[in-house]
């Protein structure tokens, strides 16, 4: 079954779009997503900005917990994806503390309390 979402065709699994459930179940709709963007440059330009703004414009819908993880698969590569995990595992060692090293409102108070780097960095909701 099919549904025609916007001018767009994808494959329904829901009243909502496609709600994608793990990286492997994304991947096997890649040439459909892929067929899509090459069809509409607009949605090619937002592509380009924002891969996961256009997928969810075409109508799938991916869940919090898997976000992050479809952002590093499309910006980075296996190899960048290991150093990454490797670096970010020994600033974790280093400093005894965990926190999202890609927030900058947690990095810039690590740097700050930690570190006594810099003044904080107020985040995207305005808190400290």
């Amino acid at each position: 079954m099919r549904k025609i979402l916007g001018k767009f065709d994808v494959p329904a699994m829901s009243s909502q779009g496609v709600i994608v459930e793990n990286l492997q179940q994304l991947q096997k709709h890649v040439p459909s997503i892929v067929k899509a963007v090459n069809a509409d440059p607009s949605l090619a330009l937002a592509a380009a900005a924002n891969p996961l703004f256009a997928i969810e414009e075409l109508g799938y819908q991916i869940p919090s917990g898997l976000r992050r993880t479809v952002e590093h698969r499309i910006r980075f590569s296996l190899d960048q994806l290991e150093r990454l995990k490797k670096l970010s595992t020994e600033i974790h060692r280093e400093l005894g503390d965990y926190f999202d090293i890609e927030s900058e409102t947690e990095l810039s108070r690590v740097l700050q309390k930690e570190l006594r780097l810099g003044k904080p960095v107020s985040g995207a909701d305005g808190a400290e």
